[in-house]
């Protein structure tokens, strides 16, 4: 099927799995992992209110403290 006549319908994820803004962290984590998937619908009362990608997961992971054999100064 050249590219101009497919739809968005022919290549969308069918049914994909959601997240409640209320699950943690870990779940989604989990959740994405297991699936395979960088990004996941946020859905509240049957109603998509956001969506989390890979890149919020990291930008909430905690930084690294330095390590033992660091001072920290350069």
């Amino acid at each position: 099927m050249p590219p101009t006549s497919l739809t968005v319908r022919d290549v969308m994820t069918r049914d994909p799995f959601t997240l409640e803004p209320e699950d943690s962290l870990m779940k989604a984590v989990e959740m994405m992992r297991l699936r395979g998937v960088r990004r996941a619908p946020i859905v509240l009362a049957g109603m998509l209110v956001g969506l989390l990608v890979e890149g919020d997961l990291k930008r909430a992971e905690p930084s690294k403290p330095p390590s033992s054999g660091s001072t920290g100064k350069g």
